[in-house]
């Protein structure tokens, strides 16, 4: 069966399909737009990613070119434990006090420092289980080795090995370690103290682990020992800590900062005396008797810089003050002493009997008990007669810058805490209409009454030597004072102590202070090279911290690239050969036709 269709001219049919396919035509457009954002993106794909590698790498040094940020904290640590690790992250200082009648070793530490140039060290003397300092004290002095000096720094030994003992093992190589001698190898000759500060530099190296250079090995002067003292006493009363919130005086305001108002410093030890206090940037002061101190690790910052009244008096501490009183009292009793007879003595308490030698001749003292009367045997060894170039003046005629008696503090250290406290249990502010009436009553109590209430254990804090010259020493004390230094008697901010908020105060910490003022700087460099960019042939280059991040980041993208990259070309390959096969395949045929003619197509039924 054979049937006939007429079939439209084709101008018909492809209206009729533009009918039947129009509905799908905006879908097309829609896919043919998200296929050319693809396809821009598959072209520009090694662009993208790395502008992402970019901004990754730009993070990444944003990152490692932060400062860490250290604070003070105000955590209490425990003391018993955090000098165990080796792994401690404090830094750690040891100083030597080579003293007169003996030498002793001080431990400190303090945390990182917090990057500011205008904040100190905070620096903490090490304390033990029962919450006491990390000392330990040897006899003699190595001044005593003036005739032997290949011995002096064997005799530190045992100091050297209390410190190792007490510093993680790991900090000893950073840990600087100080020897500095005062009074008693000042008083040598040039030659032995040479000798002896010889040996120390040798050998010390060789004994311990701790940074050491000669430079670090010093006989301090008097003048220097008084700074210390001074930047110790009031580092610890936190003076330095700088606000816009407190009391000041002139001496105390420097051009840019209000500062804390500081304290002065007396301290009258065995062989010596020193005074120091602040004065004002322009108080005319000799060279000789002034000193101006930066503690700053910034020299060129004032922030922390002082100018300081200072000075020394060798001879005036009270073990030499006694032998200069001794020797004028022989030289006025020369023949009571050549007959063997017994030399009165109102220094000394009542019917109290001592010996002492002279000249290889031994003769006896007894003492009187008179207070007033030994305090006006000691005004000639003040000499505060002499000749004055520049009033106000102290001893032998010494300038001394004049003082606010009404708003100025002190603290008196040493002969001041051990005379009022240890026999007549005064120490703390001091009072001299307290203090001498006390005195007084002690010199004049018979010797034999104060031998039983010593044996009762009355006294615990003053020891044999200590009891038996508290009548002279505590005469020199006031004498020195009001009658040398010209302290008004009525004078009520003098703060006699040993320490400040329970704490110790030795002039070993404001040596260290100061001696290590430059850490901080030294610390800030260090992070610089590691955390900051370094110029040089004007690139910026950027190592360490940030160097392993943006090794990792860059082969990681080398890897997600070369995945994608081996993924197109698979799928390259495969379209290409899909294309390969249908070309083979198909084979078209195209008739010719005339327009708007029917197509007679026939079809078997």
């Amino acid at each position: 069966m054979v049937g006939k269709i007429t079939v439209p001219p084709v101008n018909v049919c492809c209206e009729r399909m533009a009918t039947i396919v129009g509905n799908g035509c905006l879908a097309a457009d829609k896919k043919n737009k998200i296929y050319k954002i693809k396809k821009n993106i598959s072209k520009n794909l090694t662009i993208i990613i790395f502008a992402v590698l970019f901004i990754c790498l730009l993070f990444v040094l944003y990152i490692t070119n932060q400062k860490p940020s250290y604070k003070h904290s105000e955590t209490v640590y425990d003391q018993h434990t955090i000098h165990d690790d080796d792994n401690s992250a404090f830094h750690y200082g040891v100083v030597i006090d080579c003293g007169s009648s003996g030498s002793r070793v001080y431990i400190y530490y303090w945390p990182p420092h917090t990057g500011g140039k205008e904040e100190l060290l905070n620096i903490k003397q090490m304390i033990d289980v029962d919450g006491n300092p990390v000392r330990l004290k040897i006899k003699p002095g190595i001044s005593s080795y003036a005739d032997n000096p290949m011995n002096a720094s064997q005799s530190l030994a045992p100091l050297l090995r209390f410190a190792t003992h007490h510093i993680p093992h790991k900090k000893h190589h950073e840990t600087p370690l100080y020897i500095l001698a005062t009074a008693g190898m000042r008083l040598l000759s040039n030659e032995k103290r040479n000798a002896i500060m010889k040996n120390i530099k040798a050998e010390i190296p060789k004994m311990s682990g701790f940074y050491f250079t000669e430079s670090q090995v010093d006989v301090i002067s008097g003048k220097q020992e008084g700074i210390y003292l001074w930047i110790a006493t009031n580092y610890m009363l936190g003076r330095f800590d700088h606000s816009h919130d407190v009391n000041t005086t002139p001496a105390s305001t420097v051009a840019h900062v209000v500062r804390k108002q500081t304290v002065g410093t007396i301290e009258i030890g065995g062989a010596s005396l020193q005074i120091a206090y602040e004065v004002a940037p322009n108080e005319s002061v000799p060279a000789e008797l002034r000193a101006t101190i930066n503690l700053g690790c910034d020299a060129h910052a004032t922030v922390h810089e002082y100018k300081i009244y200072v000075t020394t008096f060798l001879g005036y501490g009270t073990d030499l003050a006694r032998k200069r009183y001794i020797d004028n009292m022989v030289s006025t009793n020369k023949k009571q002493i050549k007959a063997h007879q017994s030399v009165m003595d109102a220094c000394l308490p009542k019917d109290m009997v001592d010996e002492q030698k002279y000249n290889d001749t031994v003769f006896k003292i007894t003492g009187s008990g008179e207070f007033r009367e030994c305090q006006s045997l000691l005004l000639p060894l003040i000499n505060g007669s002499h000749h004055c170039l520049k009033p106000p003046c102290s001893f032998n005629g010494v300038h001394q810058s004049p003082i606010d008696y009404k708003n100025a503090e002190f603290y008196g250290f040493a002969e001041f805490w051990y005379s009022s406290n240890d026999v007549l249990r005064i120490g703390g502010k001091y009072q001299n209409d307290k203090l001498e009436p006390a005195a007084e009553h002690f010199c004049k109590t018979r010797w034999s009454l104060h031998k039983r209430h010593y044996a009762m254990g009355l006294y615990p804090k003053a020891d044999d030597f200590r009891f038996k010259y508290q009548c002279f020493k505590s005469a020199w004390m006031t004498t020195v004072l009001h009658e040398g230094l010209k302290f008004p008697k009525t004078y009520q901010g003098l703060t006699t102590a040993q320490l400040i908020d329970g704490k110790e105060v030795q002039w070993t910490l404001g040596a260290l202070l100061y001696r290590t003022r430059f850490m901080p700087l030294r610390d800030m460099k260090m992070d610089d090279k590691n955390t900051v960019k370094v110029e040089k042939n004007r690139l910026w280059i950027i190592v360490h911290d940030g160097f392993y991040p943006i090794l990792f980041m860059c082969g990681m993208v080398a890897i997600i690239y070369i995945i994608i990259y081996c993924r197109r070309i698979r799928r390259f390959s495969r379209t290409s050969a899909f294309y390969s096969a249908a070309r083979s395949d198909t084979q078209v045929t195209v008739l010719p036709h005339k327009s708007n003619t029917p197509y007679d197509v026939r079809v078997d039924m």
